[in-house]
């Protein structure tokens, strides 16, 4: 289905209205995909929407350490319940999408000069696989409490609802992205992205 999904939540940063490069790239994002279902989707409406669709998840919502973990873990449900494609508001789109099977983001690796797979664009069009993702991420929040302390607040997330999760799920099922990040998207996001920030003030 053609939905772009995209998530602003109060983390304690800047409005939205005053974020001028997220308002920027959400007209980019609509002018060139005119025919795709658009949802920003906020505090509230993700909220209800998982109540109202997966109220077994509601526990580890309502008892997150930090906010921005309800940003990576609510684009595993809207994924599997709606379908689409999930963008990070700090992402620029360059040229319509595709309705592709598999799509996802990079993130650059300074120290190794690589580039590994992100988070920050997902899609996965088959239902099983993204119950499948669903499932694994609800698995591993409970494994990685265990395992990592709480106190290690970056890496708790990375690997509960993280870009460390998600990469591993796409690893362990040979998923392979249909199109190049670099095609469609760029970001100006490198150490300054909301979620780092907010660690780092915390």
């Amino acid at each position: 289905m053609k939905i772009i999904h995209q998530i602003f939540l109060d983390i304690g940063l800047q409005p939205l209205e005053e974020r001028t490069d997220y308002l920027n790239n959400i007209r980019i994002v609509k002018e060139l995909n005119p025919d795709w279902e658009y949802k920003l989707w906020n505090d509230d409406s993700l909220t209800d929407f998982i109540s109202n669709y997966y109220p077994e998840n509601m526990t580890n919502w309502n008892n997150f350490p930090y906010p921005f973990y309800k940003i990576d873990y609510a684009r595993y449900m809207l994924l599997h319940h709606y379908g689409g494609i999930y963008i990070d508001l700090d992402e620029q789109n360059l040229k319509p999408l595709e309705d592709f099977k598999v799509f996802y983001g990079k993130w650059y690796d300074k120290t190794k000069n690589i580039w590994n797979i992100n988070n920050n664009i997902m899609m996965i069009q088959d239902k099983t696989i993204c119950k499948k993702l669903l499932d694994y991420i609800n698995n591993e929040i409970v494994a990685r409490k265990k395992s990592i302390p709480p106190s290690w607040k970056c890496r708790l997330l990375l690997h509960t609802v993280g870009v460390r999760a998600w990469a591993r799920f796409i690893k362990k099922n040979k998923l392979v992205s249909d199109g190049d990040y670099h095609d469609y998207f760029k970001t100006d996001c490198i150490e300054n992205c909301s979620w780092i920030t907010t660690i780092k003030n915390n």
